[in-house]
C-alpha cells in the first residue's frame, strides 16, 4: 500500500514513499523520513516495521501550522524536530512527541524574501542556532530560533558561483559545534565544503568543483553523513553511487 493513500499506518516492508529527501535515525534508532510530494514527516518506530505520518497529511500539503508543502529536511534534539519546509519558505519547530495534528511553531520565517528554497536545516542546541541551506539564494544561513531573520554565514545571496566563498544549490548543512566546523553539501559544485568559524571562506573536501564519475568527483550529490572517525558519506546522485572519502 503507497504511503501516499489515506491510510496512516503501513507495513514498511510494502510501503512506498513520493519522493523521500533525506532520512534521519535519532539516538533510539527511530527513523524519521521527510517526504516532500505526501507533504508529510513519517516516523518508523525502533524495532517495528509500521509507517506512520507524525507531522502533516500524506498527499495533502498545506501552509497552516498542521500542515507541510515540500518538507526536505529534519533535526532533532530531545525535546523538538525541526522541519525545512521547502515550499511554505519556513522552518517550523514541532515537538518530539508530536503526532499528527499536532501545531507546529515557525521558528524561522522566510516569506518576505528571506528565504527562496530551503532545503537543508540543522540545529545546534549548544549555540542554540539554526543553520539553514537555502538552495535559491545559494547560501547558508544562521538564524535564532524566532528571530525575525538570519545571517548570511557562506555564500553570497542570490549569486551562484564556484569560487570557495560562492555556493551553487546547497542542500544540506551540518555544524560540528565541539570543532567549530560547518559542513555544507554544495550540489550545484558537485562538492562538499567545510567552513571554519567566522570564515565565509570554504575549502573543498571531497569532489573538485566540477561534476564527473571519477573516485574523486561527485554529480550533484544530494546528501552527506559523517561516522565519529570523520568517515564522509556521500549521496552521489548524479553517479547513483554512495562515494566514502576516509577521514577528512
Amino acid at each position: 500500500m503507497p504511503l501516499s493513500s489515506s491510510t496512516t499506518n503501513l507495513n514498511a516492508t510494502s510501503a512506498t514513499l513520493g519522493s523521500p529527501q533525506s532520512v534521519y535515525v535519532d539516538s533510539s534508532n527511530n527513523i524519521y523520513v521527510p517526504d516532500f510530494d505526501n507533504a508529510c514527516i513519517f516516523k518508523i518506530p525502533a524495532g517495528t516495521q509500521t509507517v506512520t505520518a507524525i507531522i502533516g497529511y500524506s498527499g495533502s500539503p498545506g501552509s497552516s501550522l498542521t500542515t507541510l508543502d515540500g518538507p526536505s529536511s529534519i533535526s532533532l534534539d530531545s525535546t523538538y524536530i525541526y522541519v525545512a519546509d521547502t515550499n511554505n519558505l519556513r522552518i517550523i519547530r514541532f515537538s518530539i512527541s508530536a503526532a499528527q495534528g499536532d501545531a507546529g511553531v515557525v521558528v524561522a520565517d522566510g516569506s518576505d524574501g528571506l528565504m527562496s528554497a530551503p532545503y537543508g536545516v540543522y540545529y545546534d542546541s549548544t549555540s542554540n542556532y539554526l543553520y539553514i541551506a537555502d538552495g535559491g539564494l545559494h547560501v547558508i544561513l544562521r538564524w535564532k530560533p524566532l528571530a525575525t531573520s538570519g545571517s548570511v554565514v557562506a555564500g553570497v545571496s542570490g549569486t551562484s558561483g564556484a569560487g570557495s566563498n560562492f555556493l551553487s544549490s546547497p542542500l544540506g548543512v551540518y555544524y560540528d559545534s565541539t570543532n567549530k566546523l560547518m559542513f555544507v553539501n554544495d550540489a550545484g559544485n558537485s562538492r562538499i565544503m567545510v567552513y571554519c568559524q567566522n570564515n565565509s571562506t570554504g575549502t573543498v573536501i571531497a569532489g573538485t568543483g566540477k561534476a564527473g564519475s571519477t573516485s574523486t568527483q561527485l554529480s550533484f550529490p544530494y546528501g552527506f553523513a559523517l561516522d565519529s572517525s570523520k568517515n564522509l558519506y556521500v549521496a552521489d546522485n548524479g553517479n547513483q553511487r554512495i562515494q566514502l572519502f576516509a577521514r577528512i
